[in-house]
């Protein structure tokens, strides 16, 4: 039980994190931390990319796109508007870095014209 009278039991929270640590020690563990890792490094190389390739281009807005659904964390909720449109931000503005996180569904996109 996580709970007891309202607080935390010690022993339990004290069982599951030595169970993660277990997991994330493993070779399934390790596979997923490096399979993050690898993804972590590939959006953020294409998000840049495309940052600097739009500006060499002449290309003065890029626009958030990416999942926006229930698995969407707050933070990256705020990139969208409240129609669900990713936010437009002209290239010598202050960007948000995307990825924003590990597991990070969102990316630019540039607006041509």
């Amino acid at each position: 039980m996580p709970f007891e009278d309202g607080f935390w039991n010690q022993k339990w929270v004290i069982d599951m994190s030595m169970e993660a640590e277990r997991y994330w020690l493993s070779e399934e563990g390790i596979g997923m931390r490096l399979d993050l890792l690898g993804e972590e490094v590939t959006w953020d190389y294409f998000n840049n990319a495309v940052k600097v390739t739009a500006n060499s281009l002449g290309i003065t807005k890029l626009q958030i796109v990416g999942e926006l659904d229930e698995a969407t964390c707050p933070y990256c909720q705020g990139l969208y508007d409240e129609n669900g449109e990713g936010r437009v931000y002209l290239i010598h503005w202050f960007l948000p870095d995307l990825p924003a996180h590990l597991g990070c569904r969102h990316f630019w996109n540039v607006i041509v014209g």
